[in-house]
């Protein structure tokens, strides 16, 4: 009894591992032809792919980033569509199999989403999550800057505008560095520092496109 129990384990764990080398394969081709569908706009198609490449997950001995990488796929594939609630879904699946501690790009892209469906204060959440993980972020403090505008938390705006403007004292990135002057900009218009507004709208005029320079220019400043 002993001797067939040994071997019932051993045939069982070879069975696994050639399950879990196929689940790699299947995998593997599954998402490399998403992406190949997402190229070609066949979204539908490739929510298809993704969806059965999620089955083979299971299978895996070690699954590692790969469950991430699949959810948020197919997340990005339901965003073409306009289809935000789901694409949060799997959005939700991918943090959860990542590990929420450090997956900053997934935070930062189900902030878009809860930001397009205005659930504003849940987008602060990601944004302000992706912050405590990497505190120069400047994006995720762009888009909370934004959010909180939206909201009009002008003070909290501020602060993270001009943390944005701080983070790149080279002005390097001209293009979010004007948005950052403006929209700070924005934020002293509304609490009446209309002096401290006109100099941030001259500075973002300075290092950004035409919309900027319309800004400024629709403004009373001198």
């Amino acid at each position: 009894m002993k001797k067939l129990l040994l071997f019932l384990a051993f045939t069982s764990f070879g069975l696994s591992a050639q399950t879990s080398s196929e689940a790699y394969d299947q995998i593997s081709k599954l998402t490399n032809d998403g992406i190949k569908k997402i190229n070609e706009k066949d979204y539908y198609g490739a929510i298809a792919n993704y969806s059965k490449a999620a089955e083979f997950i299971p299978y895996l001995n070690v699954p590692g980033d790969i469950p991430s990488i699949i959810y948020s796929s197919r997340a990005h594939a339901k965003k073409a569509l306009g289809d935000y609630k789901n694409a949060i879904a799997d959005l939700d699946k991918a943090l959860e199999a990542f590990g929420s501690e450090t997956d900053i790009k997934n935070y930062i892209f189900r902030g878009e989403m809860k930001l397009l469906l205005e659930d504003y204060y849940s987008a602060i959440s990601d944004f302000s999550k992706v912050i405590k993980i990497e505190p120069k972020h400047n994006v995720a403090h762009m888009y909370r800057g934004n959010t909180k505008y939206i909201l009009n938390d002008y003070y909290g705006a501020i602060t993270d505008f001009t943390t944005v403007i701080k983070l790149n004292p080279s002005e390097s990135n001209t293009a979010n560095i004007a948005n950052a002057y403006s929209y700070r900009g924005l934020s002293k218009e509304a609490l009446g520092d209309n002096s401290g507004a006109c100099k941030d709208f001259k500075k973002g005029a300075e290092l950004g496109g035409e919309s900027h320079k319309k800004l400024q220019q629709s403004k009373e400043c001198n």
